[in-house]
């Protein structure tokens, strides 16, 4: 192409994308369908201002151009800025709700984001793969695990053939969809083009993969699909690896199910731990990808590890973790999901410290303070203190201030006390300036302005005392709050004036007397309300009773109606069995000729043939049966 036909080219393009917008901007579906599917104007393109098609449709409001976008592709990922400005900006509320609807088919928690993350990461750089898969000449890179517990066809595959590469010729696997679909075993997510999609489905249901297939076939317009059941059956077929890596002397985290039940061999590890005399058969890909802790074990260290020869494994010891905690940790590790206990919390938080895995040891930190009670809260204090997390720190200090009263009677706290003092005694640091002291009398005084509240607070500052004064020995002496022996009588000022004690006792009396008041009538509104809604569904009760019979009276003469057809079709069905029986006899009668002139014709005298009018008629038996049929009909 010349120089000059390039830059014509790049002139009409340029305009066709400004007539495009304008008809978006217009609300023009006939025009925007033509620049689409006519001139291959890519639906997620943007304008000057960065502006999307979609974008625009919404903000100017037209609902139908917003339907065709979407159907053809239009890009709509809640987690994109791009989105939520097409939710944010659009006109009307009709609009938002289609959004919506092609929102639930993309949509994923964000808690799964990170392992998302990891998915994808373990996908592109596939460290540590076994298998390589060729299709069309192209290698895939793949790991025996994944593929056997994700896909069912896999699993039969690797148990007959060994290899190291294997070449799939099925018809229905190409190279340019088993990528994607690889993408998708790997993350639970999918990126199609539209002219993919037929062999998509296809590939998905020889796979297996019926979810994915139904989702694709419901809605043709998706080309970016992670829909959360897909990613809750992912973590389902990774549970399945928990199961199986877990030794049987050990509650596995995953219930049994169909894929479950392989033997171990058929999930393909590399690598054991020894935990407190169990084996867990695990695989390395997922430790290293998401600790550091494991990586320099498996990795950095991997030269220092004994070879592998045949069916055997490397072995790991673990100590300072129990069985129960590990299997935390592996689920975790695998599938995101783990359970946290009152018994497992402070185990489980040492073991996310120790092997670097922040996410269980900010959960733990959050859980672990509903399971705070007197017995426990001294322990759960000193780790938190250990691992160096204030916000437990926080909790556990304002939990014994709380609970002074019943946190005294413990012995182990007046141990507790005399620990936190050591840096007075040792070091000769002021009182005033630890840590725990410090913290514990804020609780103490925290949010006491009423006059109760400052006495109650006065009474645990005085135990406090005589805790340190007395039973420890130290010349120390917590202020309390300066505060009356008996509750002051309440003084109130309007205006410049005092008022007298009968003038408040007044005021009282009509405040609790407005808001009794003011409670009656609420209570009178209430049961109003609720008289109305029993009335209404009284009405609607009785409403569709008299639907219900009205209905039931409509069928049954429907019934009747048809009952009586059958009974008309009957009785002529009989009629014309019997005259034809008659014709037959006459006809088998051997009368001559000129005796059967009377046998021709038959003379009819009822009122069923109202031609006739109760005269007799002549006619043949043809007409008779013709007029019998049309009478009783």
């Amino acid at each position: 192409m010349s120089d000059k036909q390039s830059a014509r080219y790049g002139r009409e393009k340029s305009q066709d994308l400004k007539d495009f917008f304008r008809s978006v901007r217009l609300g023009d579906v006939k025009s925007i369908s033509r620049f689409i599917e006519g001139k291959g104007i890519n639906v997620n393109t943007t304008d000057n201002w960065d502006n999307t098609p979609l974008y625009l449709a919404c903000l100017c409001g037209h609902l139908n151009a917003v339907k065709y976008l979407l159907q053809n592709g239009a890009r709509y990922d809640t987690n994109s800025v791009d989105s939520q400005r097409c939710f944010l900006s659009s006109l009307t509320n009709d609009i938002r709700q289609v959004l919506k609807q092609y929102e639930c088919s993309l949509i994923v928690e964000s808690t799964d984001l990170k392992y998302v993350e990891y998915l994808q990461q373990l996908y592109e750089r596939q460290p540590g793969y076994d298998i390589e898969l060729e299709i069309q000449g192209q290698l895939f890179l793949a790991h025996r695990c994944i593929l056997s517990v994700r896909c069912r066809f896999f699993a039969e595959l690797f148990q007959h053939n060994t290899n190291g590469r294997i070449a799939l010729t099925k018809k229905c696997i190409c190279a340019d969809i088993f990528g994607p679909i690889l993408h998708f075993i790997y993350t639970g997510r999918l990126d199609i083009e539209k002219r993919q999609r037929d062999k998509t489905i296809a590939l998905a249901k020889f796979l297996q993969f019926n979810n994915l297939a139904e989702i694709l076939e419901r809605d043709k317009s998706l080309h970016s699909i992670q829909h959360q059941q897909l990613l809750k059956d992912l973590k389902k077929d990774f549970g399945c690896l928990v199961t199986s890596a877990v030794s049987p002397s050990v509650a596995a985290p995953h219930g049994e199910n169909e894929a479950c039940c392989l033997d171990v061999k058929k999930t393909y590890p590399d690598i054991i731990f020894e935990v407190q005399g169990h084996s867990f058969k695990c695989h390395k890909i997922f430790f290293y990808g998401r600790s550091e802790f494991f990586r320099e074990m498996l990795i950095d260290k991997e030269d220092e590890q004994p070879p592998v020869y045949g069916d055997y494994l490397p072995s790991i010891k673990l100590d300072d973790i129990t069985a129960d905690v590990f299997v935390q940790i592996i689920s975790f590790l695998y599938t995101e999901e783990y359970e946290v206990t009152k018994e497992t919390c402070i185990p489980l938080m040492r073991a996310s410290t120790q092997f670097v895995l922040p996410a269980i040891k900010k959960k733990c930190s959050e859980e672990i303070g509903k399971y705070i009670d007197p017995s426990n809260v001294l322990d759960i204090y000193k780790t938190s203190v250990e691992l160096d997390i204030p916000r437990l720190i926080n909790s556990c200090t304002k939990y014994m201030a709380n609970e002074y009263e019943q946190m005294i009677t413990f012995p182990e706290f007046e141990m507790f006390i005399r620990k936190q003092l050591s840096p007075l005694m040792n070091q000769g640091t002021p009182f005033d300036q630890i840590s725990f002291f410090m913290d514990f009398q804020y609780y103490l005084r925290h949010e006491c302005s009423m006059w109760e509240e400052q006495k109650a607070a006065n009474e645990k500052l005085q135990k406090l005392n005589y805790l340190l004064t007395h039973r420890i020995g130290l010349d120390v002496s917590i202020p309390l709050f300066q505060i009356g022996h008996s509750r002051p009588e309440p003084v109130i000022i309007v205006g410049h004036r005092v008022l007298s004690k009968e003038e408040v006792r007044q005021r009282t009396d009509n405040t609790y007397l407005k808001r009794r008041q003011e409670e009656e009538e609420k209570k009178r509104i209430q049961e109003e309300e609720e008289k109305k809604r029993i009335q209404i569904a009284e009405e609607v009760r009785h409403r569709r009773e008299n639907e219900e019979q009205k209905h039931r009276q409509e069928e049954d003469e429907k019934n009747r109606i048809k009952n009586e057809e059958k009974e008309r079709n009957r009785k002529v069905y009989e009629e014309l069995k019997r005259r034809q029986e008659e014709d037959n006899n006459n006809r088998n009668q051997t009368v001559p000729l000129s005796q059967k002139t009377d046998c021709t014709t038959l003379s009819v005298e009822t009122d069923c043939y109202p031609l006739s009018q109760g005269r007799k008629t002549d006619c043949t038996l043809s007409q008779v049966r013709n007029r019998l049929y049309h009478s009783l009909r």
